[in-house]
């Protein structure tokens, strides 16, 4: 589910929350950092469990619809069309999902107003009222489920609101979640079954522990990291620099130093899209030009010794 970079932003979050606090217990800091890797997950499982909210609205006013005595031939379609959506019903019938939301802590049942708002908002598009039966395969419906999601659910404020109440801590998180989701919901198969398997935490099992190092590395080279930005910037004090964009060179400078098989291209490319993200529109050059004369210090000290395995 997390690929390397969304665990770079996960630790310059944690970073940063520590270098502004006057607290400095690093153990309390790494606890939380893994802590948000969890509550990450739990996201991802409630965005899952609000589309299957969705279809169970649905499937709701079909049956309210089919019982009128004049029930409209459009609206059973269009409603039935979701109710019977072979990926939400997927969703929906997954036994791992299912158990998984059973333990979370927190519910999105209660949620009505908010589902319903994007139930309507889904009717009223053009594509749901021009929808030809005729033409339905498994392709056209999980196109439909990723347009809702995009164009509805990822974007909307309320439920981002209804997140937040849950755990403050998820603002950053819900763009890295909304493209795991889609991610996901582009990778549901026709043959896939009540037992299909859900996205593990991690895409990879070195990913957390490589989270974590560049955390506490990242710490425990400060100082030198700091000597090393101050000896490629010449007439500027550290404090002149905004504390992102000195946060985000001193990882990709203990990047440079600590994790040999990360090629230098590599951390260079992935903390200027960073950057591009969280700092001003400025940075992305200073900090390339700072990290660019940094690792060309760093070879001509000879401290810069890369295996050439190419990890991400």
């Amino acid at each position: 589910m997390l690929n390397r970079r969304q665990v770079r932003i996960k630790v310059f979050h944690a970073l940063y929350a520590f270098f502004q606090g006057e607290e400095n217990d690093r153990a309390r800091f790494d606890k939380a950092l893994n802590k948000s890797f969890d509550d990450l997950f739990d996201l991802f499982l409630l965005e899952l469990n609000f589309i299957v909210l969705v279809r169970k609205l649905a499937q709701e006013r079909l049956e309210t619809e089919e019982k009128k005595y004049f029930p409209s031939e459009d609206k059973v379609k269009q409603y039935r069309f979701l109710a019977e959506n072979s990926l939400l019903t997927k969703l929906d019938e997954n036994l791992f999902l299912e158990d998984k939301l059973s333990k979370l802590p927190y519910s999105l049942t209660e949620e009505q107003s908010i589902i319903s708002g994007v139930l309507d908002e889904v009717m009223a598009t053009e594509w749901m009222e021009d929808l030809n039966l005729e033409n339905i395969n498994f392709a056209k419906e999980s196109e439909v489920v990723i347009n809702i999601f995009n164009d509805f659910v990822a974007p909307n404020e309320d439920l981002h609101h209804v997140f937040l109440e849950k755990n403050i801590h998820w603002a950053d998180d819900i763009p890295l979640v909304n493209t795991s989701m889609l991610k996901y919901l582009k990778g549901i198969k026709a043959s896939d079954d009540k037992y299909a398997a859900l996205p593990l935490k991690i895409s990879d099992e070195e990913i957390i522990p490589f989270g974590r190092s560049l955390f506490i590395k990242t710490l425990n080279n400060s100082e030198s990291t700091e000597k090393i930005v101050t000896e490629n910037v010449r007439n500027w004090e550290l404090d002149r620099i905004a504390l992102v964009d000195l946060i985000l060179i001193k990882m990709a400078i203990t990047e440079f130093l600590e994790f040999k098989e990360i090629p230098v291209k590599v951390t260079m490319n992935e903390y200027i899209e960073i950057c591009k993200d969280y700092s001003t529109p400025k940075s992305k050059v200073f900090v390339n030009g700072v990290l660019d004369k940094s690792q060309k210090l760093l070879k001509e000290q000879g401290k810069l010794v890369k295996s050439g395995r190419g990890l991400l």
